[in-house]
């Protein structure tokens, strides 16, 4: 069996055991990956990534797989009962409870209709149970959750979500880039769909290629990307 260390930057198999010298209560294995009795065992093809003691596996993975916490973006589907019906793009509907919201009660929730974006968090995520979503906290508080607006131009994209990972990610130049260049809002869900919404029609479509662009892009071809976008004239 080879050890996990050294496969690391390279392509694992699935179902193909990677053995770790030592496994302690932070050994953490991420998306792709479970732990096995003293090894690693890769669920999916992919690059396997190391950070301290949490391992995981990059792939160009389009289908969502629901992990408990992720944040995400749904589309309303429709409405049963005291439940609204959302597609995460998984392999089936979450769904989320009407009152799941920040001062919603039976009496005063949103009113959502088909078709409407909402950015929650997965509260349960289950081989065996439905995905269901929550736009709260533990102290019922939003905290950048819940209804996304649609007052100003917007659009949803749909990206891999090894690309959203590095969109998330601190050091990710693209999104730093763009702030320092116009006023937009962003927000991006685990599940693959990233929400721009910005006052300028013609700097929302330049955003919006530049995310998309950036896929298969290395840092100095964004880098040259930001700068050509410098010099763009928007209407």
């Amino acid at each position: 069996m080879v050890d996990a260390r050294e496969r690391v930057g390279s392509v694992v198999m699935a179902a193909e055991r990677l053995s770790l010298d030592v496994i302690t209560p932070s050994t953490c294995a991420g998306p792709g990956l479970k732990i096995q009795g003293d090894s690693l065992v890769p669920l999916k093809c992919g690059i396997l990534n190391q950070r301290g003691s949490v391992f995981w596996i990059e792939s160009p993975q389009i289908r969502y797989v629901p992990v408990l916490d992720d944040e995400v973006i749904g589309i309303v589907q429709s409405r049963i009962g005291d439940f609204f019906r959302v597609d995460i793009g998984s392999h089936e509907q979450a769904t989320i409870s009407i009152i799941a919201f920040e001062a919603a009660t039976k009496r005063n929730f949103p009113d959502l209709k088909n078709g409407d974006l909402i950015f929650g968090k997965l509260v349960t995520a289950s081989r065996l149970l439905e995905a269901e979503l929550s736009c709260v906290d533990n102290q019922g508080k939003s905290n950048g959750l819940g209804v996304l607006p649609s007052t100003q131009p917007c659009m949803l994209l749909k990206c891999s979500c090894n690309h959203i990972r590095k969109l998330l990610s601190k050091d990710c130049i693209l999104v730093s880039g763009l702030k320092d260049l116009y006023c937009f809002e962003m927000t991006i869900g685990m599940n693959g769909r990233v929400f721009v919404a910005c006052s300028s029609p013609g700097s929302l479509l330049l955003i919006v290629n530049a995310v998309l662009a950036s896929e298969h892009m290395d840092n100095a071809q964004i880098k040259r990307m930001i700068r050509k976008l410098k010099t763009t004239n928007v209407v």
